[in-house]
C-alpha cells in the first residue's frame, strides 16, 4: 500500500523551523504541519487544509522543498511531498488536542536531537540533509 502525505516547511526569521507534536494514539512523534491527501484534492490543496485544520493558520506555498519516501512494516509505503511556505495569517496554536498538543520553533540542532532519540518522523529524518543546507 502507498500513503500519499504532504507537510509544510516553514520558517521563523531565524531560521528554525515549526514542528508538531504528534501524540494520536500515545504516539510521541515530531513533524512538520500536514497529513494525507485526499482523493479529491491536490497536494497544494491537502497542504493548505491540513495547515488550516491543525494550526489554524493561513499559508502561502512557496513552491517544493522536496519528496521524501519511507517505509513502514505494518503501515507500507510513504510517499511524503514537503513545501516551503510562509504564514500569511494567523498565529499557530494545535486546534485537535488530542492528535497534536505541541508546536513551535526548533533549532537545526534540536532536529538532530530528536532523530537520535528516535522520536523525528522517518521522512524528516530522511530530509535532514537537505534541510541542514538551509537552516545551519
Amino acid at each position: 500500500m502507498e500513503i500519499n502525505l504532504t507537510n509544510a516547511l516553514i520558517l521563523n526569521e531565524v531560521k528554525h523551523v515549526l514542528l508538531t507534536h504528534n501524540c494520536k494514539n500515545g504516539n510521541d512523534r515530531y513533524e512538520f504541519s500536514g497529513g494525507k491527501v485526499k482523493m479529491e484534492e491536490s497536494p497544494e490543496e491537502a497542504t493548505v487544509r491540513e495547515n488550516k485544520e491543525e494550526l489554524g493558520i493561513d499559508i502561502e506555498l512557496l513552491g517544493i522543498f522536496g519528496d521524501y519516501e519511507t517505509f513502514h512494516p505494518e503501515e507500507g509505503k510513504f510517499l511524503c511531498r514537503t513545501y516551503f511556505a510562509r504564514i500569511i495569517q494567523g498565529i499557530p496554536h494545535p486546534l485537535e488536542k488530542d492528535k497534536m498538543d505541541w508546536c513551535g520553533y526548533v533549532s537545526y540542532a534540536i532536529l538532530e536531537e530528536l532523530t537520535n532519540n528516535g522520536t523525528l518522523v522517518p521522512n524528516l529524518v530522511t530530509a535532514l540533509p537537505d534541510l541542514r543546507d538551509i537552516v545551519a
